[in-house]
């Protein structure tokens, strides 16, 4: 099928006799700033099923987590938006939006799958740049046509945007809003409607959106709100908290408070807090639930499934919390970033490193799958991986783990089959060179798309460390 808009459509590699050969087709050119973009499905026996070069610009390499709906694997890198069969990767469909030169005006800022709709956020996701005009659409599945369009009027995206479970996208931007701030809106997906839009937050002191059932939370400064998603009601506030605050969606209707400033090894002490490190409250009425007390300043906090997992800093513990607050084992453990794991309901999986991995001008550590009894923590097996820190782990329901491997100066990045009983590594996939984003789960295989880095930017100096109180 033609593309709706236009744009040629590279080639791609259908079931490759060699999984290198995947690797081989993408080539990269060390001296330019511009991105590139390839898209895989690696089964769980790990095998290359089929590999892509994706159409698109990038000035920013932002990847985004593929899509799965009506058998085809759906990607969007920079201004294009492509669907490929799930069986062979053969393109079906391309969107090409507008781009002008040196802008990411045409950028998909995100991208998910909503009642058998396609949802696709166009707005830039480069910092700093003029505000542009933003817009929600909702696209066919089958054919990309568009079926409706939400106007969000002028902005830039900041920190990832959330889905309510009944259908309200929250959209944060860093500019756009009066005062010089940036906006929260909230998007009926139901109806294609902008629900309401305010003016809120200020680049690096907000954390949020987080979407807990019919509540959006944000974070900003010292003051953490519950919005009603629907009209955008205050349906309460908690200020004079430390720093800036961050916030996670946790299991059933809690939200989880912890301190955004983590301790670094040979950085600044993080001052001590009454409030966190880690707070649950009740996302409807604000109300505190539990409090857990941890080892040290919190530096990863995920939930799902109906667990909680803690990663501190500094004395380097993982712990795993119940919904009730109740912490069933804690262990010595430096937990990778990010946190990706796996609950098979009697274990857990995921990514560890070594503290020193942090620190400046050290090599890289090699990182190692852990497999912990969800009930006792006691490890079940543990399995070297080469590359950094930034692995990743994903079950696609048959009898291995596909674990994705960061790659660093010292390896080729792999996608690996895991025995999910054993940690055995029973085969692999050689990747592209490029940095992995989030991997997806589609029909027992794994779909991931993979972004080369853009030139780098200094980076600002963080916000000044302020007191902490307790509300």
């Amino acid at each position: 099928m033609s593309a709706p808009s236009g744009g040629t459509v590279p080639p791609a590699i259908s079931h490759p006799a060699a999984a290198a050969a995947a690797a081989a087709h993408f080539k990269i050119d060390a001296t330019s700033c511009a991105s590139v973009a390839a898209a895989y499905d690696v089964t769980d026996a790990g095998t290359a099923a089929w590999a892509a070069q994706l159409p698109g610009t990038s000035l920013t390499g932002q990847s985004l987590q593929p899509v799965a709906v009506g058998g085809l694997a759906v990607f969007a890198f920079g201004n294009v938006i492509s669907a490929r069969r799930l069986t062979d990767g053969r393109q079906v469909w391309q969107r090409v939006y507008a781009e002008p030169a040196g802008s990411s005006a045409g950028d998909v800022g995100g991208l998910w799958a909503w009642h058998g709709e396609l949802i696709a956020l166009i707005a830039p996701t480069n910092l700093g740049q003029r505000p542009v005009d933003m817009r929600v659409q909702a696209l066919s599945p089958a054919t990309g046509a568009v079926r409706w369009t939400a106007d969000l009027g002028p902005g830039d995206l900041y920190n990832d945007q959330e889905i309510t479970p009944g259908g309200v996208l929250a959209v944060l931007t860093e500019t756009g809003g009066a005062g010089g701030l940036g906006k929260l809106m909230a998007v009926d997906l139901n109806t294609g409607r902008l629900l309401w839009s305010r003016p809120y937050g200020q680049q690096e002191l907000t954390d949020g959106p987080d979407a807990v059932g019919t509540v959006i939370v944000m974070a900003e400064r010292g003051t953490v709100t519950g919005f009603d998603a629907r009209t955008g009601a205050v349906l309460w506030s908690h200020g004079g908290m430390p720093g800036p605050a961050g916030s996670v969606a946790g299991p059933g209707d809690l939200v989880l408070l912890y301190d955004l400033f983590q301790q670094i090894p040979g950085g600044r002490p993080v001052p001590s807090s009454q409030l966190f490190p880690v707070t649950a409250l009740d996302a409807r009425t604000g109300a505190v639930r539990w409090r857990v007390p941890t080892a040290g300043p919190v530096s990863q906090l995920s939930a799902a499934d109906g667990l909680i997992l803690i990663g501190t800093s500094g004395t380097y513990r993982l712990q795993a919390v119940s919904p009730a607050g109740r912490v069933t084992w804690s262990v010595p453990e430096y937990v990778a970033n990010p946190v990706t794991w796996v609950d098979t309901g009697t274990d857990l999986v995921y990514v560890s490193s070594e503290p020193n991995e942090m620190a400046p001008g050290s090599a890289p550590v090699p990182t190692k799958l852990v497999d912990r009894r969800l009930a006792t923590g006691a490890v079940r097996w543990s399995t070297p991986l080469s590359g950094s820190a930034g692995a990743q782990v994903v079950w696609p329901y048959g009898g291995n783990l596909v674990a994705i491997e960061e790659p660093d100066t010292s390896a080729t990045p792999a996608a690996l089959a895991v025995d999910l009983a054993t940690g055995q590594i029973r085969g692999s996939a050689s990747l592209a060179s490029l940095v992995p984003g989030a991997p997806a789960v589609a029909g027992g295989d794994t779909l991931m798309e993979m972004v080369s880095a853009p030139c780098p930017e200094a980076e600002a100096p963080g916000p000044a460390i302020t007191a902490s109180s307790q509300p």
